[in-house]
């Protein structure tokens, strides 16, 4: 389930980077198929995760505190990344942008995340497969 979750975000995800602009209900879609996907891996990674922690020993309150740390940290790398790459391709919020500038918008916050995914998804196939219950 958590692989058809990740494929399903790969799948809204690329057709956020294949939207024309003004595609208002393609727009609409697309948040409908990647919040579905943003729960599953919210809810069964975690639960997932928690599964494995208990099963190892481990304890999960210090151990979902650095997960939530990392992950936040995670995000403000990627805005430091991205967004002085924006400024310098151009980009204005809410005004008239170069083409230049909305490709590296598209390719950052649409297509970069499907590379991740995946990276994600061949992580997740290589797990052990011997059921953990949740």
């Amino acid at each position: 389930v958590l692989i058809a979750g990740m494929a399903l975000a790969i799948a809204g995800f690329l057709g956020a980077g294949l939207l024309p602009p003004g595609a208002t209900l393609g727009f609409a879609i697309i948040c409908v198929v990647t919040g579905a996907a943003q729960g599953a891996d919210m809810v069964i990674l975690s639960a997932l995760f928690a599964a494995r922690l208990s099963a190892a020993g481990l304890p999960t309150g210090q151990t979902f505190g650095f997960w939530a740390f990392v992950s936040k940290g995670a995000l403000a790398l990627a805005a430091i990344i991205v967004l002085p790459l924006l400024e310098a391709k151009g980009y204005r919020p809410g005004g008239p942008n170069p083409q230049a500038a909305l490709d590296t918008l598209t390719f950052s916050y649409a297509v970069l995340p499907c590379f991740l995914k995946l990276a994600a998804v061949a992580m997740v196939a290589r797990l052990p497969s011997h059921e953990v219950a949740v």
